[in-house]
């Protein structure tokens, strides 16, 4: 089950970034006739953004203790406390990126600059923190395999 869940959330995230990036060519080449798309890669970010979260949390909670173990007691430690720190805080940066559905439906992009202007940083934000996440969480991975391949006492 957990392996379902870490898979789920790492594909959910990677699906939250493309669409971020679909969402940023289609603001970046914003008219009338890609109004719908840059709804539908609105949603679409937002909603692969919260599944990333939810497995994220559930996957945390439930089984990440026994990772932090590993790290721990293996050569890496710091990834513990330095990694898994900076993940957690971004955490929280990305939660206020989804709010970018208020900035697209309510914020008359066509008509005001600067909201044009605030969609366009969010995506990139959305773009620049997700691929972050992406290789914090890879290093954290990596360091339990490592520490798992040397064996010990674990």
């Amino acid at each position: 089950m957990k392996e379902l869940i870490s898979v789920a959330h790492m594909l959910m995230g990677a699906f939250g970034i493309m669409s971020a990036i679909w969402l940023l060519v289609e603001l970046l080449n914003m008219n009338e006739n890609n109004k719908k798309r840059i709804n539908n890669a609105t949603v679409l970010t937002t909603v692969f953004i919260w599944l990333t979260y939810i497995l994220g949390i559930f996957f945390y909670v439930n089984y990440h203790s026994i990772g932090k173990e590993i790290i721990k007691a293996g050569e890496w430690a710091w990834v513990q406390k330095f990694i898994m720190e900076a993940k957690e805080h971004n955490f929280f940066l990305l939660l206020l990126c989804t709010y970018i559905p208020f900035v697209v439906f309510y914020g008359n992009l066509q008509k005001s600059t600067k909201m044009k202007k605030l969609a366009i940083t969010i995506t990139f934000l959305i773009v620049v923190v997700g691929l972050v996440q992406s290789g914090l969480g890879e290093m954290v991975s990596r360091t339990i395999r490592m520490s798992l391949m040397k064996g010990g006492d674990l």
